[in-house]
């Protein structure tokens, strides 16, 4: 494994550590689970798009939608 990849799964292991001990914590977990999912979704979502628009990759044919 490249030390790229091994970076992205410590990364990725910190976040889950967070995440776990975010909704733990939380008074109302539904609350902040709900919270949670939709600023990473606001946060993810667009940059998802970004790097698809960036790569040139083929749009989504219409039956899919």
């Amino acid at each position: 494994m490249t030390p790229f990849l091994v970076g992205l799964v410590a990364i990725s292991a910190v976040f889950h550590l967070a995440w776990n001990v975010r909704l733990r914590t939380a008074g109302d977990p539904l609350r902040a689970a709900t919270i949670g999912m939709v600023a990473a979704t606001v946060g993810i979502v667009p940059l998802g798009i970004a790097v698809w628009l960036v790569q040139g990759a083929a749009p989504l044919p219409v039956e899919g939608i």
